[in-house]
């Protein structure tokens, strides 16, 4: 259950969470080494009919490279303009963001990334120091495609956060997907939380039982061998 809180954080992301404040809640055709972050890019306006050179994304590396700075620097407005157009239209139509507070203390990696046809998909790491001060990462898949004039932008993302299920795939088009899969992932997590509770409790008690059933030692009494009288 641990490994499930340490991904709160970016649960924060991929889950879609209101303005009001945060919830509860790998082949490339290129670069097989993982880059670090780049500085924090500046914050132009763009469309689909017009973008800024800044703004035209060449690679789906470089709208992750962008949109991670943007997390990682508590830009908003920036991480928005990355997604794609229907994403931002969509997010802006339920008041949402999908970006967490700014974290200076982390740090990510781009790296492996596949192309098929307009749409691509980049492996990216994610490492925080989490709020017991343990740094642990995060493995990010990010889901894009390549828009007319604006070059490549995200469009979703996917995450392992509970251990052995499937990943959570998300997608930023459709927000009322995304807050019905936060829903049951939240219901899981409880369930699981709740299986642990249990658990951690029964050993307690078969341990507790264990020592009260423990017969109480008896203390070696002297050996009556023959006695011999001169």
């Amino acid at each position: 259950m641990e490994r499930i809180q340490k991904r709160m954080t970016w649960l924060a992301v991929v889950t879609l969470v209101s303005w009001g404040g945060l919830g509860i809640i790998g082949c490339g055709d290129a670069s097989k080494t993982p880059t670090p972050e780049t500085q924090s890019a500046e914050k132009p306006t763009e469309s689909n009919e017009a973008a800024s050179d800044s703004m035209v994304m060449k690679t789906p590396v470089d709208a992750v490279q962008k949109f991670l700075t943007a997390v990682k620097g508590g830009d908003n407005a920036l991480a928005d303009q990355l997604l794609t157009p229907v994403a931002r239209q969509k997010i802006e139509e339920h008041n949402l963001y999908v970006a967490p507070p700014g974290t200076p203390t982390a740090k990510f990696q781009v790296g492996e990334f596949e192309v098929k046809d307009d749409g691509a998909q980049v492996y990216s790491t994610w490492t925080d120091v989490d709020e017991y001060g343990e740094e642990h990462t995060d493995k990010l898949v990010w889901i894009l495609r390549d828009e007319d004039n604006i070059g490549w932008r995200i469009a979703g993302v996917a995450t392992t956060v509970i251990e052995g299920r499937p990943p959570l795939i998300l997608n930023f088009e459709d927000p009322e997907e995304m807050e019905y899969k936060k829903q049951l992932l939240a219901e899981e997590i409880a369930r699981l939380q709740q299986e642990e509770q249990r658990q951690q409790q029964a050993t307690e008690e078969a341990d507790n039982s264990g020592e009260k059933e423990t017969p109480p030692r008896v203390a070696s009494q002297p050996d009556d061998g023959p006695n011999v009288s001169k």
